[in-house]
């Protein structure tokens, strides 16, 4: 939108506007030709923004906010809960004008596009601070979470992940697993974060001796996965068993491994979160929690138009369900391991 309106000479407001129909301010005939015309030439309309209808009638203004440091919509999570709100938005449109608007709020350009844009509601992904949730909760009239980690006094769309991580630190203890490691986030400013959390309770009710239970804190990619397996391995305190916080840690982590010549799963069992589709392709096959990725973001835009159609004084919290998929990262503990 800055690009637009830095080509044609006017103000980022007044293309914003321009493409949602804004009709409250006139505006010459030729700067409104002007303006659609360099949209559709520099690929806006096919890009970063989805005019869904053409039907006569107020404009639904519509956010996907991203609001995760070190990840993006590219990520094969989020993107997939990006199809699932397009499709829902795509429904949306049928009966209604609408316009949707994915922001990443972690940039100067997503910033700038929250202060132009006056979206009626908005869609919250990704991890963040509470000083992030009280501006977006100040500039965005409806706004709802979808993910794995809830934030509370929103509506929301969840995937327990902390649930999820149990499930798998328990599949791992049956299998005779008794030295565990997560792998992910751990600490700092993040609000919502459970994942860890999971780990950590789930081995104090199976009786996992402190000793026996290591934490290594690092971003949720496969690059920082990878680096953070091999500080792992570089203090000789290697684990049967490896939760991570999500498929892209894991697959770093099996790949640190296998570089430091341990055998996965027969030296040390890996098991995943999101079951991302690269999670069945890698070798060995990944472990893995699956979440209903793109139901997430469908969900979402359900629960957001209700909210709009049908002003309501509560909160809903719609709870998705995962499972656990055994694949070949994870196995047995080995009887004469060390």
């Amino acid at each position: 939108m800055k690009q637009i309106a830095e080509e044609v000479g006017v103000s980022i407001s007044t293309v914003s506007r321009i493409l949602n129909q804004d009709t409250s301010r006139k505006i010459k005939e030729e700067t409104r030709n002007k303006v659609l015309s360099v949209a559709k030439d520099m690929g806006y309309f096919n890009k970063n923004l989805f005019a869904l209808s053409t039907k006569e009638g107020q404009t639904l203004t519509i956010g996907c906010i991203f609001a995760s440091d070190h990840e993006s919509f590219v990520s094969p999570f989020f993107s997939a809960l990006l199809a699932g709100m397009q499709a829902e938005i795509a429904e949306l449109s049928k009966t209604r004008n609408v316009m949707f608007y994915p922001i990443n709020c972690t940039q100067e350009a997503g910033v700038q596009a929250l202060n132009d844009l006056k979206l009626d509601a908005a869609v919250l992904l990704g991890r963040t601070t509470l000083d992030t949730i009280s501006y977006l909760k100040i500039k965005v009239p409806y706004l709802v979470y979808a993910g794995l980690n809830p934030i509370g006094d929103m509506d929301e769309v969840i995937c327990d992940a902390k649930a999820g991580v149990k499930v798998a630190v328990n599949n791992l203890y049956k299998l005779g697993h008794r030295e565990f490691a997560f792998i992910g986030s751990v600490g700092g400013l993040v609000y919502n974060e459970y994942r860890y959390g999971g780990y950590d309770e789930a081995l104090k009710e199976l009786g996992v001796s402190e000793a026996n239970r290591i934490a290594i804190d690092c971003h949720l990619t496969v690059q920082d996965g990878f680096e953070a397996t091999k500080r792992l391995i570089a203090s000789s305190r290697i684990p049967s068993a490896v939760v991570c916080g999500n498929d892209m840690v894991a697959l770093g982590a099996s790949r640190a491994f296998m570089e430091a010549n341990y055998s996965v799963p027969e030296d040390v069992s890996i098991i995943g979160f999101d079951d991302i589709e690269a999670a069945a392709y890698f070798k060995p096959s990944l472990s893995t929690i699956a979440v209903p990725k793109q139901d997430l973001g469908r969900f979402a835009i359900k629960l957001l138009a209700d909210r709009l159609v049908n002003p309501r004084n509560y909160n809903i919290s719609l709870r998705l369900p995962y499972r656990f998929i055994q694949r070949e990262s994870s196995g047995r503990r080995k009887t004469n391991r060390g």
